[in-house]
């Protein structure tokens, strides 16, 4: 039984691409690459719009690495940590965040974008993923010597999560470290962007929309289109019938996940 788990944020592209046609930005940057989806769409976008694309992941997946190599008319990449890379990535007008997906590595994210737009003078906006189930409130880590111990939450790679159960465990959807335990302080994607704006200096109009793993926009008050974009953005802003469909979704394919494996582990009795 073949399951799909859809993880690129270019299936937003019907409600991210209207926006960068709006405001036209110079430079656009990219925290996570992985194999590129998301990187390709916007690498044809700032290409006809004569822009540039700075990318960032310290270690992108299949074919992006040979990909990239005949893009740099267009795009720079960055092959480190998001961390080490955002206070020297120049002037950058919008953003997108699809790295590490846990509080300490989004929260500083963004408030090394703040900085950078502030030293630049510029109005960010920014789009980021998974800032619904299941990283909205729970840590994931894919690299995690990179967190310092006091801000790592207690995790394995071994366990899984479940929409019904806060505690990981065997089965569910596995990823690379979890957190055991699903909320609470300093936990989360979403938890980073509410403590990050409780602390920003820059004001900041937030929209979350609750499909495909969750889109998250955060768009500066001081931005020339601020009022056009979060009047674009505002009907989608948790819109329960979107989370219903979020929910149902991520449901059945938890539910398909686990009876494959009981067929497997069937066929190999």
């Amino acid at each position: 039984m073949q399951t799909q788990w859809i993880t690129s944020m270019e299936v937003f592209s019907p409600l991210i691409m209207p926006v960068l046609n709006l405001v036209n930005p110079k430079v656009i940057g990219e925290i996570g690459a992985a194999e590129g989806g998301n990187t390709r769409l916007l690498y044809e976008f700032q290409k006809q719009a004569q822009g540039k694309l700075l990318t960032i992941d310290p270690f992108p997946r299949g074919s992006f690495t040979e990909w990239v190599k005949t893009s740099r008319d267009v795009v720079t990449h960055f092959a480190d940590f998001s961390l080490n890379c955002i206070s020297r990535m120049g002037a950058v007008d919008v953003w997108f965040v699809d790295g590490d997906h846990n509080w300490y590595t989004v929260f500083n994210e963004l408030t090394l974008i703040d900085s950078l737009a502030q030293q630049h003078n510029i109005s960010s906006l920014i789009f980021m993923h998974d800032v619904g189930w299941p990283c909205g409130r729970r840590d994931m880590y894919y690299n995690p010597a990179q967190i310092p111990a006091e801000f790592m939450q207690p995790n394995s790679n071994e366990l899984g999560v479940t929409l019904e159960k806060n505690a990981s465990l065997h089965g569910g959807l596995k990823g690379p470290y979890w957190a055991l335990q699903e909320g609470g302080p300093r936990n989360g994607v979403l938890t980073a962007v509410e403590d990050f704006l409780q602390q920003a200096k820059t004001s900041y109009f937030w929209f979350n929309i609750p499909a495909v793993l969750g889109l998250g926009v955060l768009i500066a008050q001081s931005h020339p289109m601020a009022s056009i974009i979060a009047e674009f953005y505002r009907p989608y802003h948790n819109n329960p019938i979107m989370q219903l469909l979020e929910q149902d979704r991520v449901s059945q394919y938890l539910t398909a996940a686990r009876l494959g494996n009981e067929l497997k582990t069937l066929q190999h009795a």
